[in-house]
């Protein structure tokens, strides 16, 4: 019997390493090569955009991907641009630039929409938020943001939002629009997406089908010892 455990116990250990979350990158370089399509295949997904084909702009020497329609190269409201994962992810981190508090460009204090679709189908809305100088937020209050291109008139207005932002929710797209601010002067809200972080997510079933396989070549082996 002790042979057993020790059987299943290597297994785990193998099953750990080889069910491991897989994780991969969508970096700038990749968006803007994507510029002047309808829909695009970067690593593990599918980028499109609603609203105009997928345009890329650099502000403040950051690039990053929007939609040719309302401000050229940026999301605007009414706009979509998404990602669809071939398979089913967490989002570990993301990008975006050209997001500013004002008065640069005519923006103020700009407003971004994150939706979630879910493994399941189901649909979730964050609020992004520029809050102040080279401050944002997200509305989850998770993972941390941090400012990478000032928000100035010669800056990126960059931010990252890292550590898994929206919760280890299992994610099959994840799109980006901004929000309508009709009661604010100016650009109203956009922004350009400048990069995403994933892990695919394991495979549970196929890990437990595995371990079951080991559990059985063990009491085999058992059997014929008795």
């Amino acid at each position: 019997m002790r042979k057993f455990l020790v059987s299943a116990a290597a297994g785990a250990a193998v099953l750990g390493a080889g069910f491991a979350a897989s994780a991969a990158a969508i970096t700038a370089a990749d968006l803007v090569a994507c510029s002047g399509m309808a829909s695009c295949a970067v690593t593990g997904a599918t980028v499109t955009g609603t609203g105009g084909l997928l345009q890329s702009k650099t502000v403040g020497g950051q690039p990053g991907l929007g939609v040719a329609g309302k401000t050229n190269g940026e999301i605007d409201f009414g706009e979509w641009l998404t990602v669809t994962f071939d398979k089913n992810v967490f989002i570990d981190a993301f990008k975006v630039s050209a997001f500013f508090n004002g008065p640069e460009f005519g923006d103020v204090d700009e407003e971004g929409v994150v939706r979630l679709t879910l493994g399941d189908g189901s649909v979730l809305d964050y609020t992004i938020k520029v809050v102040g100088e080279n401050m944002a937020t997200i509305s989850s209050g998770l993972g941390s943001v941090t400012n990478c291109g000032a928000t100035t008139s010669t800056g990126a207005g960059c931010f990252l939002y890292s550590g898994r932002p929206l919760g280890d929710l299992v994610v099959a797209s994840i799109a980006f629009s901004a929000k309508n601010l009709p009661t604010k002067k100016g650009n109203n809200s956009d922004y350009s997406l400048a990069g995403l972080d994933y892990s695919e997510v394991p495979v549970p079933g196929a890990a437990l089908l595995l371990l079951t396989g080991l559990g059985a070549a063990g009491f085999a082996r058992k059997r014929r010892k008795a």
